[in-house]
C-alpha cells in the first residue's frame, strides 16, 4: 500500500479513478442519494464546497492500482483548529486496514498544520458510521439529507404551490442575475449569508464571517 499526493486540477486520470470509486460506493455509503456527476465531482475534489482548496491523497495497492483516496480541507479563516476529512476506500478493498491507514495519514497531516480535530461525515446505518465508532470518534450534530424525485411530482402540484407563494408574497419583489452579484447587492447578499450562520453548529465550530469580499471570492471559485 502506498499513499501519494495528487493534484485534482491536473491529474485527470486519478480524478477519474476516484470518481469511479465514488459512484460504485455511493449506494452503500449514502443509500438513496445520487452520486455526483464526473464534472461536479472533479470540481468538488479541486475546490470543495467552501472554496478552501483541499489536499488530495491517493492510495494504491501493491499492483499500483488506485484503491482509495481522501480530501483534507484546512480552513484559512474561521475554524483554523479543524481539518475536514473526506475519505473513501474502494468497495473491493475494504476491511483490509486501508481506511485506518488513511485516517492515520490525514491525522498526521492535520497535526503538522496545527489542527486539533478531524471532522468527517458519515451516514447513519452505513459502514462509515460503524467505522467511525470503531475509531472512537465522537458523534456531532445530525443533519437531514432529502432527495426529491421530480418525475414523481403529481400534475398540478407545483402550480398550487406557486399560487400559495404568490398570495403570501405581496409587497415583495424577486431579483435575478447571471454571473457575479452586481456590486450594489453584494453587501445585502453577504448579510443574507450571515443570517444563515445562525443555524445550529457543533460545539467548537466557529461561525463564518460574511462580507462583500468573501462573496466575490466564493463566486470566483
Amino acid at each position: 500500500m502506498h499513499i501519494e499526493r495528487f493534484d485534482a486540477g491536473t491529474d485527470r486520470e486519478v480524478v477519474s479513478a476516484c470518481h469511479e470509486m465514488h459512484v460504485a460506493a455511493a449506494p452503500v455509503d449514502v443509500p438513496g442519494e445520487p452520486p455526483m456527476s464526473d464534472r461536479v465531482f472533479a470540481g468538488w475534489l479541486r475546490m470543495h464546497w467552501t472554496g478552501d482548496r483541499p489536499e488530495t491523497w491517493l492510495v494504491r495497492d501493491t499492483t499500483g492500482a488506485p484503491c482509495g483516496f481522501y480530501a483534507l480541507v484546512m480552513p484559512t479563516r474561521e475554524n483554523t483548529h479543524l481539518a475536514y476529512f473526506d475519505p473513501l476506500v474502494g468497495l473491493p478493498h475494504r476491511r483490509q486496514g486501508i481506511g485506518t491507514a488513511l485516517v492515520r495519514h490525514a491525522a498526521e497531516r492535520a497535526h503538522e498544520e496545527g489542527r486539533k480535530t478531524l471532522v468527517a461525515d458519515g451516514t447513519l446505518g452505513s459502514p462509515g458510521e460503524g467505522f467511525s465508532r470503531a475509531l472512537g470518534a465522537r458523534a456531532g450534530m445530525p443533519e437531514a439529507s432529502r432527495v426529491l424525485h421530480v418525475r414523481e411530482i403529481t400534475d398540478g402540484h407545483l402550480a398550487r404551490l406557486r399560487a400559495r407563494a404568490q398570495a403570501a408574497a405581496h409587497g415583495y419583489s424577486l431579483l435575478s442575475w447571471q454571473g457575479p452579484t452586481p456590486e450594489r447587492y453584494t453587501e445585502q447578499v453577504a448579510a443574507l449569508h450571515q443570517d444563515g450562520e445562525d443555524a445550529p453548529h457543533d460545539d467548537g465550530h466557529e461561525r463564518k464571517h460574511w462580507d462583500a469580499a468573501r462573496i466575490l471570492a466564493v463566486e470566483r471559485h
